[in-house]
């Protein structure tokens, strides 16, 4: 990379689940391989201890901002002047940016899809954010292959601006072949898990709706592992998440060590996302050995490629076939397992840090 400037990287987002994980993984493997004195990196002060410990030697400049204020715009765009290049890992990049700009887009889920994006209002923000992309930017990337069609058909202006990196799983989700710890949890040997936030688009009623119809029918007494950070707004699936305590657990967020633990214990995975810009809990239960019973919209076909059991997250009864074959088939689930462990072998966040650093290496020529 020409060590004729600084590069910025915005890590107020440090602390987040989604897009936190794609920048504490992303930045991390970066690390390894750049010197971190071409770095300037923006960070809340509660993050900086973590921040340091993962990013030896790191320049920490204080954000003060709060994500998606206006606030937040006048601060990225007085960063941008101390730099050469800046790395926005969200869509919430200074309009106004004094240096040359990279920005990372995950989804577009905000404006394709009104009855999952909040107010009006926060839709047109973004539309706001993205102009100020497309006139700024140099490059975007996009988290995989749906979300750079979707922004090249919405915002035709970034056509050949736009960049495919891939993520990947964290190194601490591996198989092993020690024993999972998942008794604190009481869930013992049979359990079936979802991992994401309890959001609409996540379409966890689906999932409790295949559940029910199987144990109504007496095919199973596998119980229903969810982790995740709950939606306040969505009252409807949080009063029955409460009806449903017979058989489902809803254990909270949990940590890497013990979400792998449980990843590892699971009989699948099941995600029936109706919109996932990524889905990297599948490469997560994959990397551990985990079959994935996946929805087939937006990207999650392109990430779980053979390796998984994909269905139409808008039928019950297909996701309910596919519940049924995994549990009662110790060959099918060691197939999928097979599968998917070399599935995720094809994703690196090494690999993902060289491509961003090329990306760099244009931008500043």
């Amino acid at each position: 990379m020409p060590h004729n400037g600084l590069i910025g990287l915005d890590l107020r987002m440090w602390n987040h689940a989604g897009i936190g994980r794609y920048i504490r993984e992303l930045f991390s493997a970066m690390f390894r391989l750049e010197k971190p004195d071409h770095f300037r990196c923006l960070a809340y002060e509660e993050d900086h201890q973590a921040i340091r410990s993962a990013l030896s030697g790191a320049n920490l400049s204080q954000a003060r901002s709060r994500i998606y204020s206006l606030s937040e715009q006048i601060e990225l765009a007085v960063f941008s002047r101390s730099v050469s290049l800046l790395h926005v890992p969200h869509f919430n990049a200074p309009i106004f940016c004094r240096s040359k700009l990279i920005v990372t887009i995950h989804d577009l889920i905000y404006l394709k899809e009104k009855r999952f994006s909040g107010s009006v209002l926060a839709g047109l923000y973004v539309r706001a954010l993205i102009a100020g992309i497309q006139s700024h930017a140099r490059a975007v990337i996009a988290v995989s292959d749906f979300t750079r069609r979707d922004l090249e058909e919405t915002f035709p202006a970034l056509q050949d601006r736009v960049t495919v990196i891939h993520e990947a799983a964290s190194r601490i989700f591996t198989s092993s072949a020690a024993q999972p710890n998942t008794k604190k949890f009481g869930l013992g040997d049979d359990y079936v898990l979802f991992v994401g936030s309890l959001k609409a688009h996540k379409n966890l009623p689906v999932l409790l709706d295949a559940f029910e119809s199987l144990r109504k029918e007496g095919n199973t007494s596998v119980k229903l592992a969810i982790v995740g950070r709950k939606d306040v707004k969505e009252t409807a699936l949080l009063d029955r998440l409460e009806r449903s305590n017979a058989y489902v657990c809803y254990l909270g967020e949990q940590t890497d060590e013990d979400l792998a633990d449980l990843y590892r214990g699971a009989r699948a995975l099941v995600i029936p996302s109706l919109w996932e810009g990524f889905g990297l809990t599948v490469l997560e239960a994959m990397a551990c050995g985990t079959p994935v019973i996946s929805s087939d919209r937006a990207s999650l076909p392109e990430v779980v490629g053979d390796a998984g059991l994909l269905f139409d997250p808008t039928q019950t009864e297909a996701l309910k076939e596919h519940l049924c074959n995994v549990l009662k088939s110790d060959p099918l689930r060691e197939t999928l397992s097979r599968k998917g462990l070399e599935r995720a072998k094809q994703f690196s966040w090494d690999i993902a840090a060289r491509e961003t650093l090329d990306c760099y290496k244009e931008a500043l020529v």
